[in-house]
């Protein structure tokens, strides 16, 4: 049905009372207009389609009288192409890999980006999900995690066998003082596996040997997810031998227990053996003292505080941690003491209790 001209008239008005503007010769003559004769019933003046070509009429001449215009707004769904990983060497680390994800397109704060398998060797996905009101939807960014190993040519190896499963590590000559890399991964069986590494042993030169960590802290108890290989690091700080164990576990092959035993040595004038360190300091304290057990017995006790910290993690357990780490629990004190007691010549014994020593 038509609006009468008072209903237009008073759309203008509104207008005017809310906007400001005078209404154009176009409403005027709208607002002018005789009203059309009411309509019977059963007998209508005009056709639906009549009737909504008005109205629209009626609504282009308000529009272009106030000179405004109603936007709509609506959202971009976002797909792959808007969104690129620039870095195409993305290498196995046995951590989470999330390489960034760049857009033209999108703004960097109207996006977020979640991963999937982006841990082992192997296809992996970046998940982008639109999170502002211009863009939605969500898309795949399928990325590469290429072997840690590509290009190493690694100096030694060693591997060990159950069924057709083989389980190999590789490593460089280590350097006292940084981190050596051991490179552990396996071959047959279901491809699923799970590494380990235990608590190394360090061995000293004069034979005695210890384990450098708490073998029953979380760090040396627990596999790996489910993998094909994993890069394992660990820093040497003695010279001498470091015993080290690999394990690996293939559950769907029925495999719990592979283990590959590693022999690496270092010698370093700069970093001592442990034995070393202990005669250099039961010579200074003959040196700095009258002789006497007593007197020898209390210097080397001052002399051990002031080598390490407590290390309130609670690994690291040894004199090799507390004497080259700087770091130990009361299993390294003991352990460093006794050590420089022994070397002295000093009778000594150890005592325990309320799970100290």
């Amino acid at each position: 049905m038509r609006k009468p001209a008072s209903c237009v008239l008073s759309i203008a008005l509104s207008l005017v009372m809310t906007v400001g503007f005078i209404p154009s010769p176009a409403l005027a003559e709208i607002a002018s207009a005789p009203e059309p004769a009411a309509q019977s019933a059963g007998k209508p003046n005009e056709s639906p389609a009549e009737t909504t070509s008005g109205q629209a009429r009626a609504n282009d001449q308000i529009s272009a009288a106030s000179g405004t215009n109603v936007t709509a707004n609506a959202t971009q769904p976002i797909d792959a192409s808007m969104f690129s990983i620039e870095d195409t060497d993305i290498r196995y680390t046995g951590n989470p890999v999330m390489p960034t994800v760049t857009s033209s397109t999108v703004p960097s704060d109207q996006y977020t980006v979640a991963y999937e398998n982006n841990v082992a060797i192997g296809q992996a996905t970046a998940v982008v999900t639109a999170d502002d009101q211009n863009y939605s939807g969500t898309c795949a960014i399928p990325f590469e995690i290429k072997p840690a190993n590509a290009a190493a040519n690694y100096q030694h190896s060693t591997t060990a066998q159950s069924g057709d499963i083989t389980l190999t590590v590789q490593w460089n000559d280590p350097r006292l003082g940084q981190e050596t890399t051991f490179h552990v991964t396996a071959t047959g069986g279901s491809g699923a596996y799970q590494f380990r590494m235990d608590a190394p042993t360090y061995m000293d030169p004069d034979g005695s040997s210890e384990s450098v960590a708490d073998p029953s802290r979380n760090q040396w108890q627990q596999y790996t997810g489910e993998c094909t290989s994993h890069d394992y690091q660990f820093e040497m700080t003695a010279s001498g031998t470091y015993y080290l164990r690999f394990y690996l576990m293939d559950k769907a092959a029925g495999v719990y227990y592979l283990r590959s035993n590693v022999f690496a040595s270092a010698n370093d004038d700069a970093y001592p053996a442990v034995s070393a360190i202990v005669k250099s300091a039961v010579d200074k304290c003959s040196a700095d003292t009258d002789g006497s057990d007593y007197a020898r017995a209390l210097w080397l006790h001052d002399w051990t505080l002031d080598q390490l910290e407590y290390d309130h993690s609670l690994n690291w357990c040894s004199a090799e941690s507390g004497l080259t780490r700087h770091q130990g629990t009361c299993e390294s004190y003991q352990r460093i003491y006794s050590k420089l007691l022994d070397a002295a010549g000093i009778a000594n014994g150890r005592i325990t209790g309320n799970g100290h020593t």
